[in-house]
């Protein structure tokens, strides 16, 4: 249930700030672009800082955030978590965002393997989420004729990780 209320909080926050926000999103360009990346990153602050309010630091909910914003060639991304964005071009399915785990984190450092993450639960737990240790990540994709973006929560990835590892993508 807490889970579903960080959600929920964050959703209806990210919404209310982007509605104060939208007249940077008319054409954006090269000169404007850094500004509305910034915004979006602004909004999910706010959400964060919205459940910290609410709830306290400790034992406050939290959840995972992958959120994308379509202005015309371009997707514009901020990911906060394990839930994935994926890409898919000319039949290709290739994740964009990096999952946020102590797994992943380990890892990358070389403190551990993939292995030893995989035994020690590491892909399980949170590195980073909206109302917890929080450090989203921000970017954009510039998309072609055809593209098609996935946004999905971990259910799904699991899924999608076994049919990609069957497929050799």
């Amino acid at each position: 249930v807490g889970g579903e209320e960080a959600s929920r909080l964050t959703v209806s926050t990210i919404v209310e700030y982007l509605a104060e926000a939208a007249s940077c999103c008319q054409g954006v360009d090269a000169g404007s672009e850094q500004e509305f990346v910034d915004r979006l990153s602004a909004g999910v602050e706010r959400a964060h800082q919205h459940i910290i309010k609410s709830y306290g630091t400790k034992g406050a909910p939290a959840t995972t955030l992958t959120m994308v914003t379509l202005l015309w060639p371009r997707a514009y991304f901020v990911h906060v978590g394990d839930s994935r964005g994926y890409l898919l071009r000319r039949g290709r399915l290739r994740q964009f965002t990096a999952d946020q785990t102590m797994g992943d984190f380990f890892v990358d450092i070389g403190r551990a393997s993939e292995e030893q993450a995989k035994k020690l639960g590491l892909y399980d737990v949170l590195s980073s989420a909206v109302g917890s240790d929080m450090l989203p990540s921000v970017g954009l994709l510039d998309l072609e004729p055809d593209d098609a973006l996935l946004l999905c929560t971990d259910g799904l990835t699991q899924e999608l990780d076994e049919i990609l590892k069957r497929s050799g993508s």
